[in-house]
């Protein structure tokens, strides 16, 4: 069938020896070549004669026991045509007595009266090689004793005889007798030899082989020698005299190979409707194929037409349920194709159904089409699909809108009426809004829980899109999974489930805990490094103030809480009578509080120090600022009224105590395949492998401040196989705010569990910052742990349409157009890597690709998703490329494309489809996958 782009699949191979059983033995080795199909049967039995024994359990037969004076033949009761050409190839086993062996057997061709019953005698001591007295016959003997009266060689030896009456005698008439081979006289060596034979019958030539070297030659019609008739008997002949030998030999059938193909037409159809199936067999091998049963399962509710067989055979099946079979013989030639063709009434009941037909014979395995032949009953919604977006960007996080689209695909090109879909939300999702616009007649039965929209249309091989927006309902906690399913059902075909993909809920952090205390330096630095050992003590004259500034500023912007309504200054401070002070705390935003004035009254600076809260005035002064300054004036009426300011003392320095909502920060945790700087982001692994946790810290005063990293990994039944590990600093910015940190796993020596569980594995880093063990910030992240993606892909063809019969049962011929359908199936685990997948197709010999419209918004090229889906998308325009060289560049696209006058472009010898994402697991759901569709033109 020219533009096939055939799927061979073989189930199981078959022994090509004979049976135990004598009747129902298989055609030795027979191979035609002539004709498509013969008449005469391709089983037969052999018949032995006189001391010729039935095959063994090893398929020899016994042509003479090793005894004196013994007579044996063995016909095949089916004659053979001799109009057609045939390669036959036979063991030869001759024995082991070479000096008191003798004499060896004849392969003959005969049309005696006696038909299966003839047989020879042992004349002349058995010098005729089993073949006295059959008449008329053409002999190859194979002769294991020299007879010097009959022009014998000095060795074992190959001649041909003819016999055409009763003065026929073995003097090699028909061709001279020669060694049967050169490098020894015997070939009474026990062991097996092989006996080729060529028959071309329109030369006519008879071509003789030994172990592989052509001996001899026969250029006569063997039918003149045998009356006429092109059908003549076929078997083997012995016979011993004074000496004997165990004289054997075994058929040897040439296996061949086919390919099976199931097309039907039409396609889609209503419940009840007339379809076709076509199935081709194709002969692939150098060698006749012998078939003998074809087992046809119709889908459920599929009924055989009586009296629709044609092709191979007219004759109606034997039917078990669903199962048709055909049982007969048949010869199917080395390159060629045989049909069966046969209807069926469509099932009542909507639904995709496929058929599958098996080829069986007695020398080529099984070949099965698998369920190809798709036929849809009514329209067809089953590829319909669900996707969801985070109108906010970013980590799905309470509060969020999530907008859902789906989209109703119409397949089967039949319209879709009265179709519902019912969405329930779960209780996560609030206050739906529908946002596309309903097509006439539809009804909104919508609920806060649930979108139900009953009434819908979709059009013949189009599709309708419902695009309806949620919000994720605040408090949810994070880690939630928001999955949601549309239910579509269509009364008059197949409906579907699709399902959006899973988003995962990620609240921005772990609450932060501690406060940011700000050290008091004797060079005025307001700094987060902190102050371990006594410095040079502060004195401030009356009149005189003195201002502690952040250094360095922060490097992004700080947010401090106000709630408590004042900010501890905690400080060694020491003066005297008559010494009075006042704190200001400043930021870049203005003025936040003053104290004072204070009486500075102690003369020593005591077992403890002060703390002073200063009042919080100006709250807008607290937010998103980036310096901060603690002024002390030390507003004493004289001069000599000092205040003094210790920063360390007795172990504890002086500080300022913020408590700040923007401080140590883990911005993200993500998984990497390589270690830092290397590698590329992933979201799933199989497991077995080493995953790279990599973990963004920030601290707003400054990547000095943050000092460690730690990790914990949890499988999803909650063991622990990382507590608490140190991750490594692998990055950080000089004068920025933040730090790399990386932690492999699993690190030597730890392992993957065995067995790896699979689902998602939680992952918690928590970094520190400072030196205090106050403040500390904990963000949490996922990774997929599941098995590799194992994704089959399995190809069908059916005919679209043709230039006599349009698109009702059409055939491939010339000028049709073949829709190609590659069915993509992750049995395995999820995707590792987004964007991976790559698919290829050559486009078919003999074809041309189509530009037809497979609906919106595909194009020539349509991607569908299956159920449950794959998670994966594609855009047509960029995702789908073309090659002119044969695969070697694809630098066409879609728009590049330039239709003949049949609406095809012949240039195109290559197909790239290029979806984008990572593909789905295996889940509960069942096998995620996509189909992808095209067309070709039969040139």
């Amino acid at each position: 069938m020219p533009g096939d782009n055939k799927l061979k699949m073989i189930s199981r191979k078959r022994h090509l020896n004979f049976p135990k059983s004598f009747r129902n033995v298989i055609i030795p080795g027979l191979l035609v070549v002539g004709s498509l199909l013969t008449t005469w049967e391709a089983r037969g039995a052999w018949i032995p004669v006189g001391d010729a024994s039935a095959p063994d359990g090893a398929g020899y037969v016994q042509i003479t026991p090793p005894q004196n004076n013994q007579v044996g033949a063995v016909w095949l009761d089916v004659p053979l045509d001799l109009s057609l050409n045939f390669d036959m190839t036979l063991l030869v086993n001759l024995g082991d007595r070479d000096a008191n062996g003798a004499d060896g057997f004849s392969i003959v061709f005969q049309n005696d009266p006696r038909g299966t019953a003839a047989i020879g005698d042992n004349a002349a001591g058995g010098e005729w090689v089993g073949m006295h007295n059959i008449i008329p016959a053409l002999a190859i003997e194979l002769d294991t004793y020299q007879n010097g009266s009959r022009g014998d060689p000095g060795c074992d030896h190959l001649g041909i005889n003819e016999f055409t009456g009763p003065a026929s005698v073995p003097d090699h008439s028909g061709a001279a007798p020669v060694c049967a081979t050169s490098s020894s006289a015997n070939i009474e060596d026990g062991l097996d030899h092989v006996v080729r034979l060529v028959w071309d019958s329109s030369a006519p030539l008879l071509t003789v082989y030994f172990d592989g070297q052509q001996v001899l030659t026969y250029a006569k019609d063997i039918r003149s020698i045998l009356g006429g008739g092109n059908n003549a008997y076929f078997g083997v002949v012995g016979s011993t005299g004074g000496a004997f030998n165990d004289q054997r030999f075994k058929a040897i059938i040439p296996t061949s190979e086919i390919l099976v193909t199931n097309t039907v037409a039409p396609t889609a159809v209503d419940p009840g409707d007339l379809v076709t199936y076509s199935v081709t067999i194709q002969n692939i091998s150098t060698s006749t194929a012998f078939a003998n049963e074809f087992e046809d399962l119709l889908p459920a509710g599929f009924t055989y037409v009586t009296g629709s067989a044609s092709g191979l055979t007219s004759v109606d099946p034997s039917i078990v349920g669903q199962a048709l079979t055909w049982g007969d013989n048949w010869l199917i030639a080395p390159g060629s194709t045989a049909t069966l063709v046969f209807q069926a009434t469509a099932s009542v009941t909507p639904g995709i159904y496929f058929n599958n037909i098996t080829a069986r014979g007695t020398n080529f395995a099984d070949a099965s089409t698998g369920n190809t032949a798709m036929v849809t009953v009514g329209s067809d919604l089953s590829t319909s699909t669900k996707g969801v977006v985070d109108l906010n960007g970013g980590d799905l996080e309470p509060g969020d809108t999530l907008q859902y689209t789906v989209t109703l695909v119409e397949t089967a090109g039949r319209l879709a009426t009265g179709v519902s879909l019912v969405d329930d939300l779960q209780t996560d999702l609030a206050n739906p809004s529908l946002v596309s616009p309903l097509p006439a007649g539809a009804v909104d039965n919508s609920t806060p829980a649930q979108v139900n929209l009953t009434n819908l249309t979709v059009p013949a091989s189009g599709n309708l899109n419902i695009v309806f927006q949620v919000t994720v309902m605040a408090g949810t906690t994070h880690g939630t999974a928001i999955d949601n399913t549309a239910n579509i059902v269509n009364g008059a075909g197949l409906g579907a489930n699709p399902v959006a993909p899973t988003l995962t809920v990620v609240n921005p952090a772990f609450p932060i805990t501690g406060s940011k205390p700000l050290y008091m330096h004797d060079n005025f630095d307001l700094s987060r490094l902190a102050i371990t050992a006594p410095q040079t003590e502060l004195r401030i004259n009356g009149g005189q103030d003195v201002t502690w500034t952040l250094n360095p500023s922060a490097t992004l912007p700080i947010t401090i809480d106000g709630g408590a309504g004042t900010i501890p200054v905690t400080m060694w401070i020491r003066g005297g009578r008559r010494r009075i002070a006042t704190l200001t705390l400043t930021s870049s935003a203005g003025v936040i509080g003053t104290l004072g004035p204070l009486n500075i009254n102690a003369n020593n600076y005591g077992t403890a120090p002060a703390t002073f809260n200063i009042p919080i005035t100006n709250a807008g002064a607290l937010v998103d600022i980036s310096s901060l300054q603690l002024n002390v004036d030390n507003v004493s009426a004289r001069r000599n009224r000092r205040i003094r300011i210790q920063p360390y003392f007795n172990g504890i320095p002086s500080r300022v105590d913020l408590e700040s909502l923007t401080v140590i920060r883990v911005e993200s945790v993500l998984f990497y395949d390589a270690p830092y700087p290397g590698g590329s982001v992933i979201t799933s692994t199989a497991g077995g492998g080493t995953v790279y946790a990599r973990a963004v810290v920030s601290d707003p005063f400054g990547s000095f401040d943050i000092s460690s990293a730690a990790l914990t990994m949890t499988t999803p039944s909650g063991t622990a196989v990382v507590t608490s590990a140190p991750m490594t600093e692998v990055a950080a910015d000089a004068n920025g705010p933040r730090k790399i940190y990386e932690l492999a796993y699993p690190s030597p020596p730890a392992a993957w569990p065995t067995p790896t569980e699979n689902g998602s594995w939680t992952v918690r880093v928590t970094a520190e910052e400072g030196t205090e063990g106050l403040v500390r910030h904990t963000r949490m992240s996922t990774l997929q742990v599941g098995s590799s993606p194992d994704i089959l892909l399995v190809m069908s063809v059916q005919s679209h349409s043709d230039p006599i019969n349009g698109t009702a049962n059409p055939f491939s011929l010339p000028g049709a157009a073949m829709t190609y359908t590659v069915a993509a199936s992750n049995h395995g685990g999820p995707g590792l890597i987004s964007d991976t997948i790559v698919i290829t197709d050559p486009i078919p010999p003999n074809t041309a690709f189509c530009l037809d419209d497979l609906g919106q918004p595909w194009g020539p090229v349509a991607f569908m998703e299956n159920m449950p889906p794959s998670g994966l998308s594609l855009d047509p325009a960029n995702d789908v490329t073309f090659s002119m060289d044969g695969g070697n560049n694809f630098n066409l696209t879609i728009a590049d494309l330039v239709p003949d006058a049949t609406g095809c472009d012949p240039r195109i010898t290559h197909l790239r489809v290029h979806p984008k994402g990572t593909i789905a697991g295996v889940n509960g759901a069942g096998v995620p996958g996509f189909t992808i569709l095209f067309r070709a033109q039969v040139r």
